[in-house]
């Protein structure tokens, strides 16, 4: 957390240049951006209202909590439909395969070449 730390610091100077060049703050600030936490204005970096009560929540928290929405929106609904329907045609495709196959064995063919 001290990325975290130095991040807000440099937020409430509003200088974006040292955030951007600092490789170990740029995973950090990215999820801040990401999540509407800051915003950049004028070529200053502000923290939204959204920002303003994280960071008097406690950012460490507030990103713990993110981070976990995030992770279940993956197994929400909607995504699991998607991967059912996508099973569902492999499944179809499989089973005319298998009935293909045994169409082929059953029936007394011979291929001359």
């Amino acid at each position: 957390m001290k990325s975290l730390e130095k991040i807000l610091n440099l937020i409430e100077q509003g200088d974006p240049i040292p955030i951007l060049a600092d490789e170990s703050l740029t995973e950090n600030f990215n999820f801040l951006l990401q999540h509407d936490l800051i915003e950049i204005l004028d070529a200053r970096i502000i923290l939204t209202q959204k920002g303003k009560i994280a960071r008097d929540k406690g950012f460490g928290k507030m990103m713990e909590e993110l981070k976990e929405q995030q992770e279940l929106s993956v197994f929400s609904p909607s995504v699991q439909k998607k991967e059912s329907r996508i099973l569902n045609f492999c499944f179809g495709i499989c089973v005319s395969f298998l009935f293909l196959f045994l169409a082929f064995s059953l029936t007394d063919c011979s291929i001359t070449f």
